[in-house]
């Protein structure tokens, strides 16, 4: 039986083996390196010296001088041999050294000019990150958001912390997720997608967007993600607010109301916005669109409805959405004015307009028209010689103005009903409807908000609310209209639940008024 090595029974022991300390040895080694040129040179100087002395003290003996000679001359040889390689490791290291410096040099130089292009660069992106209005994301195939611009994050009121590698579900919501799945879905297996939809936004105000989605290739055609581009393209009067929403901003006051108007101000570029306003009316730079409301029953035969939209035209044949200028006219008291131009013009229209199409026209009226007192005498003078009778005509103003001015909005109702104008209050769904509502504003149709139509094919409080809606203002005698239809498949339901017409982007998108002289070309359109 062999005993145990040393090292056997030192590691039994339990204690560590020793082992070598390889950065000492390192720093060893280079020392060596570093000196060991001088000791063999002063190696061979000391041999040199050791053979002179030799030869000194046995010159008299011939025998030796040879023998030593011949040892000088090779010490000599090697001591030559060995400076010339020293002098050709310098000339080489010397040589390495000009080619580092000169790649140093190049790199330096080509550094400059990516930090230029860098710097070019790094401005274009700052516009298309920080200040583009549109808002871009890149989702990968996994559905994570890996970039999003600023617009993307100020329209959802998020941080940038909340959206980077989170689920695109967890960032939109399970409700504005469902509006997209489809599309995302299909941008995913390769193909682009251009479509219009609805989403909620910071404060729970629901704006319609058209959104592209771009599909990224990879390597063999392989879908690594898509690109997101949303474009707000929400109209002001489509904008569907919570009560509550509207409320808080009333009770800021008018330092947030100047802010806003300020910034609209800038965005236009007008010194003077209320001349510029009164120029716009008198010189008839406003414009007229219109939008259809359909009934949801498929035999009807209902006259066609149309919702007039203002517009304003600028330069290069641009419109300018109401969102822009209505603030200003309400801060320059000239929305009443706006109101006079509309009914004016629609006038003004059907008398030069042959062919006239027989329909209901709504025009939607604010707060300070209805309590206007002239306004109801301006009506009548204008449709008293006019082929566009008041039975045409339909007065549209929303819940709110209408509980806010109750009495003026019965007054106005009870001089313009007798000509058989007609009158629809919108904005229906987040109080409910009083029942004695037919008798102090006898309204002849009720507009269910959007914000609860959007939601009908899915939540079923939703669903619930506008069925009351709409059973409420049957059992009343009034007519229902339901906003933001966006699909078929809503539209459908609406049929199912009895309500009278319905009225979105789904059904027809504004179109110019001039173009209902043209023959229809499809239900709706």
């Amino acid at each position: 039986m062999n005993m145990p090595s040393d090292l056997h029974l030192f590691r039994k022991a339990g204690k560590q083996v020793p082992r070598p300390r390889k950065r000492r040895h390192k720093k060893l080694r280079g020392a060596y390196g570093t000196v060991s040129p001088y000791v063999g040179a002063l190696g061979v100087l000391v041999l040199l010296a050791m053979l002179l002395g030799t030869i000194y003290f046995t010159w008299l003996e011939v025998g030796w001088v040879p023998f030593l000679s011949g040892i000088l001359v090779a010490a000599t040889l090697a001591l030559v041999s060995r400076a010339s390689r020293a002098e050709w490791i310098i000339g080489r290291r010397t040589a390495q050294l000009t080619s580092l410096r000169e790649k140093l040099a190049k790199e330096l130089l080509l550094r400059s000019r990516a930090e230029e292009r860098f710097a070019s660069v790094k401005t274009s992106v700052h516009y298309l990150d920080q200040e583009m209005p549109a808002m871009l994301a890149y989702v990968n195939a996994e559905q994570c958001l890996q970039y999003h611009n600023r617009a993307f994050r100020t329209f959802r009121g998020l941080r940038k912390e909340n959206i980077d590698g989170r689920q695109l579900r967890e960032v939109l919501g399970a409700a504005n997720h469902a509006e997209i799945e489809d599309n995302a879905k299909q941008a995913l297996s390769g193909s682009m997608v251009l479509f219009e939809g609805t989403q909620r936004a910071m404060g729970n105000t629901v704006f319609r967007l058209s959104t592209q989605f771009l599909p990224h290739f990879g390597d063999g055609g392989k879908v690594l993600g898509y690109f997101s581009v949303e474009t707000d393209i929400t109209a002001a009067k489509d904008l569907v607010a919570p009560k509550s929403a509207l409320t808080v901003q009333h009770e800021q006051g008018g330092a947030q109301k100047t802010n806003i108007n300020a910034k609209t101000e800038e965005l236009l570029d007008w010194s003077d916005p209320a001349a510029r306003l009164r120029a716009a009316l008198d010189n008839d730079e406003f414009t007229l669109y219109c939008q259809t409301i359909v009934p949801t029953a498929l035999t009807s035969k209902a006259l066609p409805f149309y919702e007039l939209l203002i517009r304003l035209k600028e330069e290069e044949q641009n419109l300018i959405l109401p969102g822009s200028f209505l603030p200003l006219a309400e801060e320059h008291g000239m929305l009443p004015d706006m109101d006079r131009w509309v009914v004016r013009y629609l006038l003004k229209w059907a008398v030069h307009t042959a062919g006239l199409p027989k329909a209901i026209y709504s025009v939607n009226i604010f707060a300070e028209t209805i309590s206007d007192p002239d306004f109801p005498g301006f009506v009548r003078g204008q449709i008293r010689s006019n082929p566009l009778q008041g039975n045409h005509l339909c007065f549209e103003f929303s819940e709110a103005h209408a509980l806010a001015n109750e009495q003026a909005t019965a007054n106005l109702i009870g001089e313009l009903k007798p000509i058989g104008c007609l009158f629809a209050m919108s904005g229906i769904g987040p109080h409910p409807i009083a029942p004695d509502l037919s008798v102090r504003m006898p309204v002849d149709y009720l507009k269910i908000s959007g914000d609860l139509v959007l939601n009908i094919l899915r939540d079923p409080v939703d669903l619930a609310k506008v069925t009351a809606i709409n059973h409420a203002a049957h059992s009343m005698g009034i007519a229902t209209i339901a906003e933001f239809v966006e699909n078929e498949q809503t539209l459908s339901k609406l049929r199912d639940l009895e309500v009278d017409l319905a009225q979105g982007f789904g059904i027809s998108r504004p179109r110019p008024l001039s173009d209902l002289v043209q023959p229809a070309k499809r239900r709706g359109s």
